[in-house]
């Protein structure tokens, strides 16, 4: 049983390798330190070009989302662009090239933590669920605010046979910093199958 997953920034929803609800991943921007010899509105336009590639990625312009982090690589060296990237090669299946690109953005610049949840998913989507779950714990523990980490930890947790009583903590929190959505329809999914699985009837 698959049970929902997030991304860690916005939502365009889809299905992919059997699961319910995979939604594309991609991170916003975080703050910029323009690097020695390169001038402040070579950032600027990089960053405008990359939120003009998040634009067309929650369209679907796949090739128009993949020229504008292209062109913001161009112009300055944002983990963003490389990121967003590894969005298009997740969307467009390729999980290797997804990996290597959001593996990439991180050791570009080690605080962008968004790159390792991008990459715990496609770990995740690709069966390494070990790895997948290490990095989630390693990403919960810096950011205990990461609600989207959360669900996808407990949701992949449950898949590998943890019970229901050792996730339902865990995504009731993140239902909770989330409003609910596609959170509170895994608590009830989980409750379904936990009452299948002990031969009991879920509420």
């Amino acid at each position: 049983m698959k049970i929902h997953r997030l991304d860690t920034t916005f939502g365009r929803e889809g299905t992919n390798s059997g699961y319910m609800i995979l939604t594309l991943v991609c991170a916003a921007l975080t703050a910029c330190f323009p690097s020695a010899g390169i001038p402040v509105w070579r950032y600027d336009q990089a960053e405008r070009l990359v939120d003009e590639g998040v634009v067309a990625l929650r369209e679907g312009r796949l090739a128009d989302a993949e020229t504008a982090f292209d062109l913001a690589r161009d112009y300055a060296p944002l983990a963003a662009a490389l990121d967003g990237k590894g969005c298009v090669a997740f969307q467009r299946g390729d999980f290797a090239q997804a990996e290597e690109l959001f593996r990439e953005a991180y050791e570009s610049d080690g605080t962008y933590d968004d790159a390792l949840g991008n990459l715990a998913l496609v770990l995740d989507v690709v069966g390494r669920d070990q790895d997948a779950l290490d990095l989630y714990q390693l990403l919960l523990e810096q950011h205990p605010e990461a609600a989207r980490q959360r669900n996808n930890r407990a949701a992949l947790a449950f898949e590998s046979g943890k019970t229901y009583v050792e996730v339902e903590a865990e995504l009731a929190k993140a239902a909770l910093d989330m409003n609910g959505g596609p959170l509170e329809k895994n608590l009830e999914i989980i409750g379904q199958a936990g009452g299948r699985r002990y031969g009991k009837e879920s509420n």
